[in-house]
């Protein structure tokens, strides 16, 4: 065997060619190389699955804003910390998302205005919600951790269906935010924001599973 085409069978071994994002079949697969040619995926209507590869750590902004996404399932352990500035947004199709331990921030509009969704579960260890995050979507109930210091701007704006959410002690709560000001007057404690009637009110703390039950 020539030494050349020696060398080349070695360094495939060693070295072998990072995946590629790839679409197949409705299902998109998403690794680092999504980066180079960022909105790419933009507007594509045939996505119905998005798998974020355990070996992505980062996505650039508005990378699937416009999909028709159902599912996004985040492979772990993930390395994604930030879900980046209208990441998911106008993603009508999208009802529910379960989103990774890694996460640290969700940067604005990420999920703004996905119409369908209904559910989201954030984790333990994100720290910063920042503005519009999840403006015009259907979320009814919101379980904010512990680990959460700050909430910017209308996180929740225009959302009819809003009827709770969970806030942990001490966060910085932008003001522009419609249950900033009962969590204001009670001493910014860890509890239960319920709307009712269009008037905010405090209930104690519980914990997540009996939050999500509970109706």
């Amino acid at each position: 065997m020539k030494k050349t085409a020696l060398y080349l069978m070695i360094l495939a071994v060693c070295f072998p060619a990072a995946a590629q994002t790839s679409l197949n079949r409705g299902t998109l697969r998403v690794y680092q190389d999504i980066n180079r040619n960022p909105n790419q995926y933009t507007d594509n209507q045939t996505i119905q699955t998005i798998v974020i590869d355990r070996t992505a750590r980062t996505l650039p902004d508005e990378a699937f804003v416009g999909t028709s996404v159902r599912n996004i399932t985040f492979e772990e352990p993930a390395a994604i910390a930030v879900i980046p500035a209208g990441a998911f947004s106008d993603s009508y199709s999208l009802t529910s998302i379960h989103l990774p331990s890694s996460l640290r921030t969700i940067e604005a509009s990420a999920f703004g205005s996905c119409t369908s969704l209904q559910r989201i579960t954030l984790p333990l260890g994100l720290e910063t919600i920042q503005d519009t995050a999840f403006w015009n979507t259907r979320i009814s109930r919101l379980y904010v951790p512990d680990t959460v210091t700050y909430i910017g701007a209308g996180i929740l704006h225009n959302i009819m269906s809003l009827e709770s959410i969970r806030l942990p002690e001490g966060a910085d709560v932008d003001i522009s935010n419609e249950f900033s000001g009962v969590y204001s007057q009670n001493e910014q404690k860890a509890g239960v924001y319920m709307k009712i009637d269009n008037t905010w009110i405090y209930r104690p703390d519980m914990a997540e599973n009996d939050f999500n039950a509970a109706r």
